[in-house]
């Protein structure tokens, strides 16, 4: 999962004077440029950095390689963010010079190391007297994350009112929990996250629904697309990805909600009997809504304008921060919508809860790639 705030972007100014003075010194005359690489920041518990190639061009990539830097860098004396990035440039240089070799710290890489003068043996993986200790703000965020996870669970019961009352209460936490975020966040450092739940090379109408559905859960939906250049020779193709930003907690519980959502409204169009799946499906966007709305409206427009209010700035944030570097234009397409499919989606809809034990992600829903 990506992740950016204002910190972050003076640290990627420093990495990058880095990477201008290892051309300079380390690797003047080569036929590459290594700071033409990609600079992103992740979170995770278990390496420092990656190096990454991508099989197409992404716009907002540039069609450059990506060099990840865990965050939890940025609170380390600036010598070890050298020697990570040192480390992950030393797989590109590998990867160009020696696409064929299987082994990712073999005798290949290890020649590299050494023509470039850099240290093989740094560990990309985090020690544990590095562990970053959970902030009092991201204990929060786990811990609603935890609480909502749990309701959505008890939403699978059997009883209709129990499932609407825990699903209700589910959504409840992540609002408040959004408008606290809100209040607290005015000149502080706040962080915004960003992860890919989809890859496919021909969005389906259902994926395009459930991005909608998504964006209700304050997170910012956007289908991100790429050239394909794994076909060389053949008609030109692309890659499309859906993916989600906000708040660590909101694009947590939107990875869960995908996951139930992609196998759910397959089943809720099987057992409908209606004739057709784009209709039907349309339909259910339109009757979730339109519950959604009934019940956000109850609880006071204050609180609903809000959260409007929030949701914009996550937009605003997320394309500040993860796509600058391509134009954004939303798109509508009008297809023959038959009625009675769509009606039976709008019962369907009206009575859709999000429910999931959600004790793991589909196998569906992670960065699948599908023909």
């Amino acid at each position: 999962m990506q992740v950016m705030s204002e910190s972050l972007k003076l640290y990627k100014s420093q990495i990058k004077i880095a990477l201008v003075d290892l051309q300079e010194n380390k690797f003047k005359e080569q036929s590459f440029d290594v700071r033409s690489v990609n600079l992103v920041f992740f979170e995770d518990e278990g390496i420092l950095g990656y190096f990454r190639t991508l099989g197409y061009f992404r716009k907002d990539m540039l069609g450059r390689p990506i060099v990840g830097i865990n965050k939890s860098l940025s609170h380390k004396p600036f010598q070890h963010t050298v020697s990570v990035l040192e480390h992950e440039l030393a797989h590109w240089i590998n990867d160009l010079k020696n696409p064929f070799e299987k082994d990712s710290h073999g005798a290949e890489y290890k020649a590299i190391c050494k023509e470039f003068d850099i240290d093989g043996r740094a560990k990309a993986s985090i020690e544990s007297t590095w562990a970053e200790s959970p902030s009092e703000g991201m204990k929060s965020v786990n811990r609603v994350v935890d609480k909502v996870k749990k309701l959505l669970s008890l939403a699978s019961s059997q009883n209709q009112n129990e499932s609407e009352v825990a699903a209700q209460k589910a959504n409840d936490i992540l609002a408040k929990h959004n408008l606290e975020n809100m209040d607290n966040s005015q000149g502080s450092d706040e962080l915004i996250y960003m992860d890919t739940l989809l890859e496919v090379k021909k969005k389906s109408f259902k994926y395009k629904i459930i991005s909608v559905i998504l964006e209700t859960y304050n997170v910012y939906a956007l289908w991100n697309s790429a050239r394909d250049y794994s076909h060389k020779g053949r008609k030109r193709s692309y890659i499309f990805m859906l993916e989600v930003s906000g708040d660590k907690a909101n694009v947590e519980v939107a990875k869960r909600v995908f996951s139930f959502l992609d196998q759910e409204l397959d089943r809720l169009f099987e057992l409908s009997g209606a004739a057709d799946k784009k209709s039907f499906f349309a339909g259910i966007r339109a009757g979730y809504l339109e519950k959604l709305k009934k019940s956000r409206s109850e609880s006071g427009r204050a609180k609903e304008n809000a959260l409007v209010e929030y949701k914009k700035k996550i937009a605003l944030k997320a394309k500040r921060d993860f796509y600058s570097n391509i134009s954004i234009s939303s798109t509508s397409s009008k297809s023959r919508i038959d009625s009675n499919s769509y009606n039976k989606g709008m019962d369907s809809g009206k009575k859709l809860s999000i429910k999931s034990k959600l004790s793991s992600t589909s196998s569906q829903s992670s960065k699948l790639l599908a023909a």
